[in-house]
């Protein structure tokens, strides 16, 4: 087998916390049952990496996404997350936005705060990963939620020398795996929240390839992640995924609600 992504854990599948980082509680969740990287949406703001995956009201403090509404008060900022982790978590970042100031902020944040600490980003502005592209200890996911994103998402990852996507699940076709399969890409796809999503789409991984698809889950129960733990040996290529933590709200996350 072609070796692994030398900036992500040895094993696979990998199973990443969909929003496992928005707020400590769920962070602190995550990290007890296991998971492999903490996924947590990250925007740019007035100077401040505020973790949240609700928009903001223009200048007005207000968060919204679909039919909910918060008000935007004392928000989590990236630096409030990494107090309270551990050093061995693996955070997973979703740029958020359109500022292209943001991944060049979580960089310099990092460094500050955790220097010489691996960090994982994703995102579809392709602006935001390209400035800090080949940047040490920063791993890059070129995310892909609809069909007309493939045309600037090929390019980039067929010129990475480690390729890495974040994938919907409903674009994870065999087709586009062999294709990935072929460059030797790593590949997490969202919305996989059962079990049996998980095992179609290993299916779909060459045993011979890094391109083995992991999943970014969210609104697992305590029942669905004792059912990962046992069937995870019978996943082709298994290796040592844990299940995610268990979320109140949302269950299936679609494009428009990553």
């Amino acid at each position: 087998m072609p070796p692994l992504h030398p900036g992500l854990p040895s094993h696979r599948p990998l199973a990443i916390a969909h929003r496992g980082g928005n707020t400590i509680e769920d962070a602190q969740r995550t990290i007890a049952l296991g998971c492999d990287l903490i996924e947590t949406d990250i925007w740019y703001r007035n100077g401040h990496l505020e973790l949240r995956h609700k928009h903001r009201l223009g200048p007005l403090p207000i968060l919204w996404e679909r039919w909910s509404l918060a008000l935007a008060i004392n928000q989590l900022k990236l630096d409030d997350l990494l107090d309270t982790i551990d050093e061995d978590s693996l955070l997973f970042l979703d740029l958020k936005g359109e500022e292209e100031e943001l991944g060049p902020a979580i960089v310099e944040e990092m460094r500050r705060t955790r220097p010489g600490h691996r960090i994982a980003l994703c995102g579809r502005c392709y602006p935001q990963l390209d400035a800090v592209l080949g940047e040490p200890d920063v791993t890059v996911f070129y995310s892909v939620g609809e069909e007309r994103e493939w045309p600037e998402a090929w390019p980039r990852l067929e010129a990475m020398p480690w390729p890495a996507l974040s994938l919907h699940r409903k674009l994870a076709t065999p087709a586009t795996m062999d294709r990935l399969n072929a460059m030797g890409a790593t590949v997490v796809c969202w919305a996989v929240n059962t079990v049996s999503d998980a095992r179609r789409l290993r299916r779909w991984a060459s045993p011979g390839s890094p391109a083995t698809i992991s999943p970014s889950c969210a609104n697992w129960s305590r029942r669905a992640t004792r059912r990962w733990r046992k069937r995870r040996r019978h996943l082709p290529g298994r290796g040592r995924p844990e299940a995610c933590p268990e979320r109140s709200v949302g269950s299936t996350r679609s494009p428009a609600g990553r």
